[in-house]
């Protein structure tokens, strides 16, 4: 059976997207700036990034800003599943599911506000003029 397009979109639509844990998304962030720093400058983001996770401290205080806009983006969802009039609007106009604390940041300020050409800043394989299709495709 052919798999068309779009088709999976109810479900897609269903799913929320869960906030991280704020002492994990730190690990990660410490993790990945490991390669990239001095053992003076890593020791620096350590230390910063030990003051953002204590209690009572600024990460606890914005993840509570973010679960307080994220229930109201499951409320509305819900709201708007229920009553299709109520939809929520795209900056283009078009119906926008608002499914999850992400996607309308996403969508309007890391997607759609950045004018730079697509063409070469997006699709990685026109950048690359170098690229060799693998000998072994995957699919």
């Amino acid at each position: 059976q052919p798999v068309t397009m779009f088709q999976a979109q109810k479900e897609i639509e269903k799913k929320q997207l869960p906030l991280a844990d704020l002492n994990e998304s730190v690990e990660m962030f410490l993790d990945s700036c490991r390669p990239l720093l001095t053992d003076a400058e890593f020791a620096e983001t350590s230390e910063k990034a030990k003051d953002f996770v204590k209690p009572n401290g600024e990460g606890e205080h914005l993840l509570s800003l973010l679960k307080e806009h994220n229930e109201a983006i499951i409320k509305n969802a819900n709201r708007d599943r229920n009553n299709p009039e109520n939809k929520t609007k795209h900056p283009d106009g078009s119906p926008y599911p608002n499914n999850h604390w992400l996607e309308n940041w996403w969508e309007t300020y890391a997607y759609q506000s950045d004018r730079s050409p697509l063409a070469t800043l997006v699709n990685c394989f026109q950048s690359h003029f170098g690229f060799q299709p693998c000998s072994k495709p995957l699919a």
